[in-house]
């Protein structure tokens, strides 16, 4: 076939046909990208949100882990208050032991003096009494009666206060049982 355009109208056909294919390749990019551009939009807002809402739910979580952290202080230190508490008020009053020391001794028996030893790490808690008592029978008994109780681990009675048998002066050591000072 025979081409009888001249060959500058050649190249200026070729040109424009070059510049119409760009131009229709162009449109058809442009309204690729436009199309994807309004398909994406929403997975993109929805994404977007959703971790908006993550990184609150975050920093939400974070901060009641502190507090949460603070109020575990204060709860341990709550409890250890409540301890100290709790032992305040098993240990036996010092009245207690002055009833017990009082109802135990028999006619026959007069205390002339009581001294308590409480909180002493080294020789133990004790109470030391003093007293007088008509014969060697009545103080034996009263040891007896005093160690009965329950309130004393030991009740020391020095044999030099029984070598009299009439009219003895004695002191006694007792000793106070754990589970009754705690």
């Amino acid at each position: 076939m025979i081409n009888l355009i001249p060959p500058e109208a050649q190249k200026s056909i070729r040109r424009e046909y070059r510049m119409r294919a760009l131009s229709v390749w162009s449109i058809f990019i442009a309204l690729g990208l436009v199309l994807s551009t309004v398909l994406l939009l929403p997975a993109y807002v929805l994404i977007s949100g959703q971790s908006d809402v993550y990184a609150t739910a975050y920093n939400d979580a974070e901060n009641q882990v502190e507090e949460f952290k603070e109020i575990e202080k204060k709860i341990t230190e709550s409890n250890q208050v409540a301890k100290e508490l709790q032992a305040l008020e098993v240990a036996v009053p010092i009245s207690e032991y002055i009833e017990v020391v009082k109802n135990s001794a028999n006619t026959g028996i007069l205390i002339t003096s009581f001294n308590t030893n409480i909180g002493d790490a080294k020789s133990g808690d004790s109470i030391s009494i003093a007293g007088e008592a008509d014969n060697r029978q009545v103080l034996s008994e009263y040891k007896n009666s005093l160690e009965e109780t329950g309130y004393f681990v030991r009740v020391e009675l020095p044999l030099s206060s029984l070598a009299s048998e009439t009219d003895i002066k004695f002191t006694m050591q007792l000793v106070i049982t754990e589970s009754k000072k705690s």
